[in-house]
């Protein structure tokens, strides 16, 4: 019974040592599938407005009318928007996911559906829809 036990502890503490080696891998991943309507929140390749980000701030001032209400009680604040940019660079399904009022909110969205088609965003080589949030600032200057 002793030799046995001894046995036993023995090989235990003699593999303890030895570094462990997963198995080889069978086959490669298969590449991503896409479903045609998803809309992805992070891809390899973002989508962009024509320009860049300095152009679509300058648009964003330029088309952005300060509602007359908000203005003569001096409200400021920070308008969170989402959208999703399509595979074909339009704008679609616009939400307002933190507003201010419901004027400067309204202006907001304006201001979205305004804007000319942005360039696609891309995964795995191929086009696709992008949720894309935006924060826009409504400061009186």
């Amino acid at each position: 019974m002793k030799y046995l036990l001894y046995v036993t502890l023995f090989s235990s503490i003699a593999s303890y040592g030895q570094e462990i080696v997963p198995p080889p891998p069978t086959a490669l991943e298969p590449p991503m599938e896409i479903m045609e309507d998803e809309v992805f929140q992070i891809v390899e390749k973002q989508p962009e407005f024509p320009g860049g980000m300095e152009k679509m701030m300058q648009f964003i001032s330029n088309s952005f009318q300060y509602p007359s209400i908000d203005m003569e009680n001096g409200i400021e604040g920070r308008v969170y928007v989402s959208f999703v940019v399509e595979k074909d660079g339009s704008i679609s399904t616009i939400k307002v996911l933190r507003g201010v009022t419901k004027t400067i909110d309204a202006e907001a969205i304006r201001v979205i559906n305004k804007m000319p088609n942005w360039t696609p965003g891309e995964q795995a080589g191929k086009t696709v829809r992008v949720k894309y949030v935006l924060p826009i600032r409504a400061q009186l200057k």
